[in-house]
């Protein structure tokens, strides 16, 4: 009776031991065949090395970072990336960071581009941009951030006077009215010439890191204020 009890228990154990196998196996199948969370980086110059450091930072196996960044863009001139990259409107695309403005300020310093035209070809940026499919919603969540100052150079200050007064307002109040996701760098950026390379433009290492850990503090905000259940805790651990 003893030997059959020991039998029993051994047989127990290993069903056991193969329904958790197989449950395991099933749960590992599952969340390889799950779609990456496809995360765009779009914009000028300033944001082609975030993707350097979000693929660092965020977990590779569950999140794809994808650059559509060119340096010198203007929300004018970034169409150019759209009629130079035509494969873009098939991606299926979740989250994109977009920063456009910096380049603006020369053009409106020359009178080239007024307030009307920026808003009007940022609206055409992200009406395209929301005709994309992703993987998650019914179209891509978009956050939008402020242009950050100068810090020395030529013609800083009336530069800046740009930037604050007229396109970041500009920025601010559309990612309002398109119920966009907004990341406001000027306050990080301001008063901080540490962060800054020489030429007072683009961002030293240390600035660019300061950038990335923005953008990567508001997109687990944004992922997790979405309530998608797949991949919730995988956000957290960032």
């Amino acid at each position: 009776m003893e030997k059959e009890n020991c039998e029993f228990k051994r047989l127990s154990f290993l069903m056991l031991l193969m329904f958790l196998l197989f449950f395991a196996s099933f749960l590992f199948l599952k969340a390889t065949t799950r779609p990456k969370i496809v995360i765009v980086c779009a914009g000028d110059s300033l944001m082609r090395p975030m993707p350097l450091y979000l693929r660092r930072w965020l977990p590779g196996r569950y999140i794809a970072i994808k650059e559509w960044a060119q340096g010198g863009l203007s929300v004018a001139t970034y169409f150019s990336f759209f009629s130079s990259h035509p494969a873009w409107s098939r991606e299926k695309v979740d989250i994109i960071l977009l920063q456009l403005g910096t380049n603006d300020v020369s053009l409106f310093l020359r009178n080239e581009e007024k307030e009307e035209l920026f808003i009007s070809h940022l609206r055409k940026i992200i009406k395209k941009l929301r005709k994309l499919k992703s993987n998650y919603f019914h179209q891509p969540r978009i956050i939008v951030a402020t242009a950050p100052p100068f810090s020395g150079g030529k013609e800083e200050a009336q530069r800046n006077e740009i930037l604050e007064a007229r396109i970041n307002p500009i920025i601010r109040q559309l990612a309002k009215k398109e119920k966009l996701f907004l990341l406001d760098h000027w306050p990080k950026f301001k008063d901080r010439p540490d962060l800054y390379d020489p030429d007072g433009v683009h961002l030293n290492g240390e600035g660019e890191r300061v950038m990335a850990r923005q953008w990567r503090r508001i997109v687990r905000k944004v992922w997790l204020a979405s309530k998608v259940r797949r991949y919730q805790g995988i956000l957290l651990e960032f």
